[in-house]
């Protein structure tokens, strides 16, 4: 756990773990201001704040002035903006980290937060800003026909292996680690 006043935007990455103090509750959008020191500032989100999907901020999260355990989700330092979280799936340390689509190759594990739902599956978010498709068609060959949808619900922790990325703008993703590791390595893009 990093904690100095020295610290500024530029030196954070994603995946750090600070000590952050309560500045601010935001009741009407949902999200805390928190600070790592006088100078560097980010917000932790109701989506953020447990594993399971809240509806109402929990009162340990609106106690202005108290100290609590954060990771870093995203940092955009041009912006001088981080995105917080305290999922306890998310805030331990094995959780694979990347800082961008650079980072990622294909077989590699992604562990994210159902962000949205489309067309076409389930928009997944993941440390460094990175998201991904995992499809309906996937989920389903893994966990059937009948699979309990609520469990992809935006919020939800979704562990997925890349399928490709295309071209630094998305991930294909999979819920089968044989199925990552036995595409070809044309499907890159």
């Amino acid at each position: 756990v990093l904690n100095s006043s020295s610290i500024n935007y530029s030196m954070i990455k994603a995946g750090e773990f600070f000590n952050a103090k309560i500045e601010k509750v935001n009741h009407a959008k949902q999200f805390i201001s928190l600070s790592i020191n006088q100078f560097v500032r980010g917000n932790l989100h109701l989506e953020h704040m447990a594993d399971n999907a809240l509806k109402v901020m929990p009162p340990k999260f609106q106690e202005v002035g108290k100290e609590i355990s954060v990771r870093v989700l995203n940092v955009d330092s041009s912006k001088r903006s981080l995105d917080f979280t305290k999922k306890d799936t998310l805030m331990k340390s094995d959780v694979p980290v990347y800082q961008s689509y650079k980072d990622v190759k294909k077989g590699d594990k992604v562990v994210g937060v159902v962000v949205a739902e489309c067309d076409h599956g389930y928009i997944v978010k993941s440390f460094g800003s990175l998201k991904g498709l995992l499809t309906y068609e996937d989920v389903t060959s893994k966990l059937g026909e009948g699979y309990d949808a609520a469990q992809f619900k935006a919020g939800s922790i979704v562990k997925a292996y890349v399928l490709f990325k295309k071209r630094d703008r998305g991930l294909a993703l999979t819920m089968s680690k044989k199925k990552a590791k036995s595409t070809t390595d044309n499907a890159e893009m």
